[in-house]
C-alpha cells in the first residue's frame, strides 16, 4: 500500500485575530465544506432552569420557543448555503 499525500498553501488576506477568529471556530467548516460532501451538524442544548415550577413555566412559555427559533434559523442558513435537505439513501 502506498502512502499519498497532498499539500495546499494559501495566502489568506486578513488581520490574524481575524483570520484566527474564523478558524478557530469548527461551526466555520460547514462554510468551507465542499457542499457535494453534505456536511452535517447536529444541534442539541441540554438546560435546566431553575425556579422549580416556575422555571417549567417560564421552558414552555418562552424558553423552548426561543430555541425552537434559534435551529430553525440555522436550518434555514444552512439550506440557503448548501441547498435543501436530502434524505440520507438519496447522497450523491
Amino acid at each position: 500500500m502506498s502512502l499519498h499525500a497532498l499539500e495546499r498553501r494559501q495566502i489568506v488576506p486578513g488581520d490574524l485575530e481575524t483570520v484566527f477568529g474564523f478558524f478557530q471556530d469548527p461551526m466555520n467548516l460547514e462554510v468551507i465544506t465542499p457542499p457535494w460532501m453534505h456536511f452535517e451538524v447536529t444541534d442539541m442544548v441540554q438546560y435546566e432552569l431553575p425556579l422549580g415550577l416556575l422555571g417549567r413555566l417560564i421552558h414552555t412559555l418562552v424558553v423552548r420557543s426561543q430555541l425552537e427559533v434559534i435551529f430553525d434559523y440555522r436550518r434555514e442558513a444552512i439550506t440557503r448555503i448548501f441547498g435543501p435537505d436530502q434524505p440520507a439513501g438519496a447522497r450523491s
